[in-house]
């Protein structure tokens, strides 16, 4: 795929496996993207205030992150990759933005943070910072030990499109560019229900609901289809309209599908930067269990000062 030629890649340097440079690579080698790898030192305040780090510490800290970055990126470099490494101090999300803003990447990677304990989501704060105010895409890989592309599923947005008119257009043209470079398996899902429905069951005949939800589903289904068919001849694509709660569907879809990879968009609501219309997105992010690519709209601006 030709998309991305200018890549961030967030790394921890001090974590054993960082499995979104693999991903990151592979995009460079084939695009002659440039791509950048960077580490961020949380926790302290930033050099110039003096009096929160002894210069000396501070220095250490760096130069050691620095040195862990050029020996990760040294068997890179050596395939001919153009590389550039970065020590960013401060809050992660914000500094990464902040050099997206400034230098115009093009697509974020990092590697998820994987299920904890204590909690059932593999996307920690950062990812999500990312997602919801990083004005480029952001793929948060998944940890596991093939980290292969093999299964793509792309979830679309047929009723807000009047507010993001090419946001489907751009998630499918990026689906299929990826699908085609992985040699994936590529799935189109929209997921639909009527508004209400579970109170309207207590309130209407059941008749009347059912002619409803029949109703609803076959308005959804000729959206659908209108999309689906701008795209078949392009790329073998399996199509898949899902009746039900998209919070509950995408993930079971993503788990009986075996997916690796879902691209979706996120959605700002009007005249409110970084947020997602009815927390859709974001409550989905929180179930989901597989590599997320998440997409803004045209226009989004990031709530973030470069």
């Amino acid at each position: 795929m030709k998309r991305f030629k200018n890549i961030l890649v967030y790394v921890q340097t001090d974590m054993r496996q960082q499995y979104a440079l693999s991903p990151a690579v592979t995009l460079a080698q084939n695009n002659k993207a440039k791509l950048t790898v960077v580490d961020v030192i949380e926790g302290y305040a930033p050099l110039e205030d003096g009096d929160d780090l002894p210069d000396a510490l501070a220095l250490a800290l760096e130069q050691e992150a620095q040195d862990r970055l050029n020996k990760m990126v040294a068997p890179i470099q050596s395939e001919g990759i153009e590389v550039e490494t970065k020590v960013l101090w401060g809050k992660a999300s914000l500094e990464i933005i902040k050099q997206v803003i400034h230098h115009q990447y093009d697509l974020i990677l990092k590697t998820a943070e994987g299920k904890k304990p204590f909690r059932k989501m593999i996307f920690g704060t950062t990812a999500l910072q990312l997602f919801r105010k990083c004005p480029c895409p952001v793929w948060a890989v998944k940890p596991d030990v093939d980290n292969k592309v093999k299964r793509i599923a792309v979830a679309v947005d047929l009723l807000h499109d009047d507010e993001s008119p090419n946001l489907n257009s751009t998630l499918l043209e990026l689906s299929i560019s990826l699908a085609e470079f992985h040699d994936s398996e590529l799935h189109l899902i929209h997921v639909w229900h009527v508004y209400g429905e579970e109170v309207l069951k207590n309130l209407l005949s059941k008749g009347k609901i059912n002619d409803l939800i029949a109703e609803t589903g076959q308005s959804r289904q000729m959206l659908f289809d209108n999309l689906t068919t701008t795209v078949k001849d392009i790329y073998p694509i399996q199509a898949h309209l899902l009746h039900g709660d998209v919070h509950e569907s995408i993930p079971q879809f993503v788990l009986d599908k075996d997916i690796d990879l879902l691209v979706m968009g996120t959605v700002g609501r009007t005249g409110v930067s970084g947020l997602f219309i009815g927390n859709t997105a974001e409550r989905l992010l929180h179930s989901v269990d597989c590599s997320v690519l998440t997409v803004k709209p045209e226009g989004f601006k990031s709530p973030v000062q470069g």
